[in-house]
């Protein structure tokens, strides 16, 4: 099994990846990003992206992928609106546009979230944004697609750029556990749904995602 990953310096896709290592059937993993992880494996092959609206660099390294676990995301109080627009909504099309040519039979993981609006009815404008990311994820031609919705992301390390709410969110997630996923829950959540789910869609909330982990 091959499995790809963007993202793998962010929260989820650290949980993705540090996951990924642990699992013996996952034999081979390709990590694009424009850092270093930092983690060593004879399984894992690291790819320096300059531009992600240009993956060519990339293509050798693209094809025969099984799973694509897509966690390259940006928060929209550090970035402006057009450059959010671009990293949730360009970058993932360049990729989309790469993979269907490389691994078009592969499954595709989206790291999404709660509350976004395929319809662009949110008043929230970046889950009007997730929501045209899930279309254009929903319109590609892979036979099997995932859309993973979290609400609050509990680190489960710590994270590489703190945000302010941590120290808010984390009493009222103990709580209130509903709220949202651990970041090694959500991990596992889409890897065991990109390797077993036979469904060609699915959305998956807390609870579903959740209930994967229990």
């Amino acid at each position: 099994m091959k499995l790809l990953i963007t993202g793998a310096t962010g929260l989820v896709g650290d949980a993705v990846l540090r996951l990924s290592l642990q699992r013996p059937d996952i034999l081979s993993i390709v990590s694009l990003g424009r850092r270093m992880t930092g983690l060593s494996s004879p399984k894992l092959t690291e790819v320096a992206v300059e531009d992600f609206l240009n993956l060519a660099p990339a293509r050798p390294h693209l094809a025969g992928v099984d799973i694509c676990i897509h966690c390259l995301a940006a928060y929209r109080g550090r970035v402006g609106g057009h450059a959010y627009q671009q990293i949730t909504i360009g970058y993932l099309d360049a990729l989309i546009r790469e993979m269907e040519i490389a691994s078009p039979e592969m499954a595709f993981c989206y790291f999404s979230a709660e509350g976004a609006r395929r319809d662009g009815r949110s008043w929230v404008p970046a889950l009007n944004v997730k929501g045209r990311a899930e279309r254009r994820v929903s319109d590609a031609r892979f036979p099997r697609k995932y859309f993973f919705r979290p609400g609050y992301i509990r680190p489960s390390r710590p994270r590489a750029n703190p945000v302010f709410y941590d120290p808010l969110m984390t009493p009222v997630f103990r709580l209130v556990p509903t709220i949202g996923i651990e970041s090694s829950d959500l991990a596992r959540a889409m890897i065991e749904t990109g390797l077993n789910d036979p469904r060609p869609e699915a959305i998956l909330g807390n609870r579903e995602m959740r209930a994967l982990c229990s």
